[in-house]
């Protein structure tokens, strides 16, 4: 109960005071073949085009790059080189945005 409460303040603080995308608004898993993308439903074939997509994404070099390279760079501006609280704000947002597409790509994985 404790870690739903949590997970439900954390997605309404994050939509509605940073106004951050979270990842059912990419891609909605509601279970095994129900899979929406915009609110329309996506076919068994889509669902595997997209399963086999992400585990070759998630081990592209090019995805290493962008997550790892996107993590220092927030560090670096974040913490090093910040003049003001807009700067750690960014890096903030900018460590949100790889998580949540991480997220994403956790989760087609494990359906």
């Amino acid at each position: 109960m404790k870690e739903w409460l949590q997970k439900k303040l954390i997605s309404y603080c994050i939509r509605h005071l940073l106004n951050a995308p979270l990842p059912t608004d990419f891609l909605d898993i509601k279970g095994k073949n129900m899979w929406f993308v915009k609110g329309k439903q996506l076919n068994t074939d889509t669902i595997q085009r997209l399963k086999d997509d992400a585990e070759t994404f998630n081990k592209s070099t090019i995805w290493k790059l962008l997550t790892e390279g996107s993590r220092e760079i927030a560090y670096r501006k974040g913490l090093e080189t910040s003049s003001n609280t807009n700067d750690i704000y960014g890096a903030k947002m900018l460590i949100y945005c790889v998580d949540t597409f991480k997220t994403i790509l956790n989760n087609i994985k494990k359906f």
